[in-house]
């Protein structure tokens, strides 16, 4: 502890429990001192001479200073300076807890970011873009009908869903296919008309349909919808507009292999008439080699390389 004295009277330190050695001297008003920020302390007597000059030896600063009155009895000075020596440890050893608390949560944020980053970047760059997009969001009121709330709200419980992730995916299927669809050129099609039209044309003139007409027109739709047109706008593309037309789709990942399984009750002449227009695409698409198949008229499947 820092001592202030003069050549008042002296009491030595056998008269205190803290065994210090340093001689202490009592002046007829002595003060504790201590500093507010770096937590030095000391005894200063305020009828020095250049007591209001005193700075704090750490801070080099007189502003954070604070002086508490120290009675002259012995046993009340002892007990002041141990509780504030014990008062200053105990400040200390928070402080410290505290930024060690702090140093280890900036530690372990910093894994978490670079574990994080180390992640993204193994991924492809369609891959990063899709993880930065959906991390991405952003906030705006709606006034909603109370009719139509309610059905949101029972839609978004049958799907085992909570609203927020309903509303996000019913806007995403609206922005990315609805909203683009008739200006691509399609018109909805009865399952039962669609099922009479293929069962009423033989197998040459549905191959020469899907090579002529069909195949640009899907290709041409896919284009206008995606953006672009390579294998994985495709792919996803195709598999999207299979499930809007009521085909269940079974799609499989095996490392690079993919695998789709459709299930419909379209008849044979649908699988074909799909089986040959897939076949053209995927040649200009796809480097590596792929297989189609049509099993028992109502399943069509196709393995593909990525």
């Amino acid at each position: 502890m820092s001592i202030f004295y003069n050549n008042k009277v002296q009491v030595t330190s056998s008269q205190f429990s803290s065994g210090d050695s340093d001689s202490i001297i009592i002046d007829k008003k002595l003060d504790f001192i201590i500093c507010d920020k770096c937590l030095w302390f000391a005894s200063l007597y305020t009828n020095m001479n250049n007591a209001s000059n005193i700075e704090c030896p750490i801070c080099n600063d007189s502003s954070n200073l604070q002086s508490v009155p120290i009675s002259k009895d012995l046993t009340t000075i002892a007990a002041t300076a141990t509780v504030a020596a014990t008062a200053t440890v105990a400040a200390t050893a928070t402080v410290a807890a505290t930024a060690t608390v702090a140093a280890t949560a900036t530690v372990a944020a910093a894994k978490i970011t670079t574990a994080m980053t180390n992640s993204v970047s193994k991924l492809s760059p369609s891959s990063r873009s899709k993880t930065k997009k959906s991390i991405t969001s952003t906030s705006m009121t709606f006034r909603i009908d109370k009719n139509v709330f309610d059905r949101f709200n029972i839609g978004a419980s049958n799907h085992n869903m909570s609203p927020n992730s309903f509303l996000n995916q019913i806007l995403r299927e609206f922005t990315e296919w609805n909203m683009l669809l008739p200006g691509a050129g399609s018109i909805p099609v009865a399952k039962p008309v669609s099922i009479q039209i293929f069962q009423k044309i033989n197998k040459d003139e549905i191959q020469n349909l899907a090579i002529t007409i069909g195949k640009n027109a899907i290709k041409d739709m896919a284009t206008f919808m995606k953006g672009s047109m390579d294998l994985d706008s495709f792919l996803h593309w195709f598999e999207t507009r299979m499930k809007k037309s009521s085909v269940a789709v079974n799609h499989i990942v095996e490392n690079s292999r993919h695998i789709y399984i459709m299930k419909h009750d379209l008849g044979k002449n649908w699988s074909l008439y799909n089986k040959v227009i897939l076949e053209s695409i995927l040649k200009e698409l796809c480097a590596k080699p792929f297989n189609i198949e049509i099993h028992n008229d109502a399943i069509l499947m196709f393995e593909i390389e990525k």
